[in-house]
């Protein structure tokens, strides 16, 4: 079984929900840890000293499930805060954004094209672990099924 941490960031609490239950359907042992806003994202990967006896050798976490449209600090909000928190610090090269909306707005998607950490664009949400791991799979080619 793989080993990987997940962060999930949204305001909708059945989204990250229905996320999370996905997440653990799959065939990974996955640490899930949720965000309700950027806001929050941001204090949880700038207090990374506190994190990591957390999530031992799974921190920053490898995948980052964001949405777009969130009080207090969006997703992209985040990512321009995360750019820069991130800028010279070792160990977030390989993290890898996705992005989970109910957005069907081409500017969205083309702007979150434009964050080199945003490997996907997906409209919420997979119906089934199926789809979640096809999605995973595809926006995260430089991940290798042994190597996780």
């Amino acid at each position: 079984m793989y080993d990987f941490s997940v962060l999930i960031v949204d305001d909708d609490e059945v989204d990250r929900y229905s996320l999370k239950r996905l997440l653990k359907s799959l065939n990974y042992n996955i640490h899930i840890t949720e965000s309700e806003d950027g806001e929050e994202a941001v204090t949880f990967f700038k207090e990374n000293d506190l994190n990591k006896p957390e999530f031992s050798e799974t921190f920053p976490p490898l995948i980052v499930f964001l949405d777009i449209n969130m009080p207090r600090m969006n997703g992209f909000e985040f990512l321009e805060e995360f750019r820069l928190f991130t800028q010279n610090k070792v160990g977030y090269q390989t993290m890898v954004f996705i992005m989970v909306t109910s957005s069907d707005n081409l500017e969205d998607r083309r702007r979150a094209e434009q964050f080199d950490v945003v490997k996907g664009y997906i409209n919420k949400m997979p119906k089934t672990a199926d789809a979640l791991l096809a999605c995973i799979n595809k926006f995260l080619p430089t991940i290798q099924t042994d190597t996780i």
